[in-house]
């Protein structure tokens, strides 16, 4: 079986088929010689009887003419005038028997004769010619009309004659008894060709049938048995549950053999694949942990900075109320330097009041110093919470660097709200200053309008210089005004800084969620990948 799968299919079928073909055309050939020496023997026996009806009737026509020879002797003794003549009753009849007898032996003659036949046929013409030169002394004899030679005449017929007829049918018997065994031996040999051809026939066509099925048992345990070993094989794997590591031993050179090593490189191709996608799952769950816990942390990251944010957005709330209240005081203070400017205006005119207006004016500037102090403690608390801005705003950068990729805009904000916070600070310096300046020219004020009541008469010398400090004090409480508007705006927009960093926050949030969804999803889905791929052993 080895050796025979070491043909390949094609030539294997082609082989038996040709075998086949070529103990047919040997069945045929058989047939066909055994037919054709049936036939030749059929044809020869066919001869033979047709050269034994030509002898019995060249035999038959032998005896016809002598019997018509001793007829027209009788007529001849009975004294029958003319009797021997060739137009005689019994002489024409002779005359014709002996042309018809001529005219079958030449007949016989041109058949198919062996060498012996042929010799018998030769010496009964020689005979007969023996037979026609008596008969032709007979007639010359009969015709003198000598009574002598017409007895020497009818002895010739009655003896004579008589014996070369005897030797002439002799030959003839001879001749027919020969082609008798020709044809006997012929049939025989006819019977022993068509018996031979059937038992040809029959071990020729047990030879194709054996020869047919031993071709076929072996054709076909050639290409099942390892196309079977083949498809269990695919069976296994088409089924869920096939064993990759298994390999076909199959090295023969046919095309069931080449199938099978193309199916060990498909099972190698496909081991590698199902180990990688083994590995990959387990790789892809890692991963879908990792980001699940990562998804954690941002969303925990997010719910610090949305809480820290609130803060945040309170506190600026809170500054926002602080500079609003600041902006009253200061708009405030505009007004009682106005009515300094108006009092100042009035001292010059009632100058003889000057006690009554030391004293308002003395008043007066205490108060302002009182607001001056107030207004010192609001700039204070609002540095205090510009520094803590500033603070949350670090914080918040912080946080948003840890957010990695996803806490970029929260950082961008968390660096405007703390570019917002140092400018409030600057601002309150710079306020802080203007009511230090203020706090001074107070005091001074207050000393001045303590020497007022001593000196009145110097009002008049002084007014100016009041009434210019005061246009001073007018437009620096203005630009007070004005950086404390501006403080007012820089708060509101840092409070919806901060508002825009709580949604940004609560958006990390939403996202946070979302990863951890998809993470879970991940995970299942390379849970149910390593089911497939645990249905297969590699």
């Amino acid at each position: 079986m080895s050796s025979f799968r070491k043909i390949r299919i094609a030539a294997r079928l082609a082989g038996s088929v040709s075998l086949l073909l070529a103990m047919i055309v040997a069945m045929v050939t058989v047939g066909f010689t055994a037919l054709s020496t049936q036939r030749a023997a059929t044809a020869t026996v066919q001869r033979l009887r047709t050269t034994t009806r030509l002898a019995m009737q060249v035999k038959f026509r032998s005896a016809d003419f002598n019997g018509w020879q001793t007829a027209y002797a009788f007529d001849v003794s009975r004294g029958v005038r003319g009797a021997a003549d060739d137009t005689a009753d019994g002489r024409a009849a002779f005359l014709a028997s002996v042309a018809a007898f001529r005219s079958e032996l030449a007949e016989l003659q041109r058949a198919e004769l062996n060498a012996a036949d042929r010799g018998a046929v030769d010496r009964a013409l020689a005979t007969f010619g023996k037979f026609m030169k008596l008969d032709e002394e007979i007639v010359a004899d009969y015709r003198s009309g000598d009574p002598a030679r017409i007895s020497s005449a009818e002895k010739l017929v009655a003896v004579d004659e008589i014996a070369v007829f005897n030797e002439i049918a002799t030959l003839i018997d001879e001749f027919v008894r020969s082609i008798d065994e020709q044809a006997r031996a012929a049939i025989t040999a006819s019977d022993a060709a068509s018996s031979r051809a059937e038992k040809l026939l029959l071990v020729a066509g047990a030879g194709v049938v054996l020869m047919g099925a031993a071709l076929a048992v072996l054709l076909v345990r050639s290409i099942t048995r390892p196309l079977s070993n083949l498809n269990h094989r695919l069976a296994e794997i088409a089924d869920g549950d096939g064993d990759l590591t298994q390999r076909i031993a199959d090295r023969a050179p046919d095309e069931v053999g080449q199938a099978a090593r193309s199916f060990n490189r498909f099972a190698d191709r496909m081991q590698d694949l199902v180990a990688r996608v083994a590995g990959e799952a387990d790789r892809v769950a890692r991963a879908a942990g990792e980001l699940s816990t990562i998804s954690a942390t941002l969303a925990d990251g997010a719910s610090g900075t949305s809480t820290q944010a609130g803060l945040v957005t309170g506190g600026a709330e809170e500054v926002s109320a602080i500079v609003s209240t600041m902006a009253v005081s200061a708009e405030e203070m505009s007004a009682s330097i106005a009515e300094i400017a108006r009092s100042a205006a009035r001292a010059s005119q009632i100058a003889g009041n000057g006690v009554e207006a030391a004293d308002e004016a003395a008043r007066t500037m205490t108060q302002l110093g009182a607001s001056s102090e107030e207004i010192q403690s609001i700039l204070d608390l609002i540095t205090a919470i510009a520094k803590q801005t500033n603070l949350l705003a670090l914080n918040a950068t912080i946080e948003a660097a840890r957010a990695g990729d996803g806490g970029k805009g929260f950082a961008v904000v968390a660096g405007e709200v703390r570019n917002l916070a140092e400018q409030t600070t600057s601002a309150t310096e710079h306020i802080a200053e203007q009511i230090g300046a203020i706090r001074a020219g107070s005091a001074a004020a207050v000393a001045a309008i303590g020497r007022i009541t001593e000196v009145v008469n110097e009002i008049s010398a002084t007014q100016t210089t009041i009434a210019s400090a005061i246009e001073e004090q007018t437009a620096t409480t203005a630009e007070m005004s004005r950086n404390v508007s501006e403080t007012a705006t820089g708060s509101s927009e840092i409070a919806a800084g901060i508002h825009s960093v709580a949604r940004t926050a609560q958006d990390t949030t939403d996202g946070a969620e979302r990863t951890r969804v998809t993470a879970h999803d991940l995970t299942r889905a390379s849970g149910d990948l390593r089911e497939l791929v645990a249905a297969f052993r590699y």
